[in-house]
Order: C-alpha cells, then sequence, then structure tokens
C-alpha cells in the first residue's frame, strides 16, 4: 500500500513559467475552434484562409494550419496534453527555448509589517495636509484663476 506522499508526489504538477505562458497563449486559439458557429473573421486568434484552410498561431513557436475547425480543437488539446507531461523532454525544451522562462514560484505570505493597502472609498476628500501661511495683515493676496482645461 503506498503513502499518501508518494501518490501526491505521482500526480503533482511541477510549475514552469515556460509552460504556463505557452498555454496562457494557445487557449484563446482552442476556445475559438472550439466554438460553435464561429466565423473566423479577421483580427481574431484564427483566420479563415480559404473555404478550407484555417491559420492560427501556435504561441511563440510558429504557425499552424488545419482545415477544419475540428482538426484544430483536437490537435490543440494534444499539444496542451504534451506540454503538461513531464515525459515529453524534447517538446518542453522547444517551449522552454521559445519563452525561456523559469519556474513560477509562490510568492511568500505578508507578514505583520506590510500591511495590504486599502481603497479609499470614492466620496471622501483624500487626506491632504494643507499648509497654512500666516501673512502681515497690511499685505494683499493676489489670486489668479487656473487655466481652463483644454
Amino acid at each position: 500500500m503506498q503513502r499518501g506522499l508518494e501518490l501526491l508526489a505521482q500526480i503533482i504538477l511541477k510549475p514552469n513559467g515556460s509552460v504556463e505562458a505557452f498555454l496562457a497563449d494557445i487557449e484563446p486559439v482552442r476556445a475559438a475552434f472550439a466554438k460553435t458557429n464561429n466565423q473566423f473573421k479577421r483580427k481574431k486568434p484564427v483566420n479563415k484562409i480559404s473555404s478550407d484552410c484555417y491559420r492560427f498561431v501556435i504561441g511563440k513557436l510558429g504557425q499552424g494550419v488545419v482545415k477544419s475547425p475540428s482538426d484544430g480543437a483536437d490537435i490543440l488539446d494534444r499539444l496542451i496534453s504534451a506540454a503538461l507531461d513531464d515525459t515529453d523532454i524534447e517538446f518542453r525544451a522547444r517551449i522552454k527555448q521559445a519563452y525561456g522562462l523559469d519556474a513560477v514560484v509562490p510568492e511568500a505570505t505578508q507578514s505583520e509589517d506590510e500591511k495590504p493597502r486599502k481603497r479609499k472609498p470614492t466620496g471622501q476628500a483624500p487626506d491632504v495636509e494643507m499648509a497654512v501661511q500666516t501673512q502681515a495683515p497690511d499685505v494683499e493676496m493676489a489670486v489668479e484663476p487656473l487655466p481652463a482645461p483644454l
């Protein structure tokens, strides 16, 4: 019988910044292929080149061409699985070469000295200390109006 930590070690996902960036880049493309009745107009993640050809960007790895949206969704699902697979060393090396990011390290928790900044309610005026200048009573102050905004 295996212990809990051994089981966890088998399934835990090791953080990799390059793979995460690659997945973030291709997810909109996969979603566009998976969307039903998509028109594939210009300036979308997928461009329809002809009646049977679709072009898309595979993150920083280059461009791809498929013959149908179902083929595009299928191949991108397989690319996602390959990117998450720790044993596919060659593909992960290619992703790391293209993206060049290190593993994502979780941030440490805030210490008690560092308090989180709070947002002020919108109805209150900002805390600004006004400096009061005293002048002799016989001196008049000339106040010029501010220029109008453009």
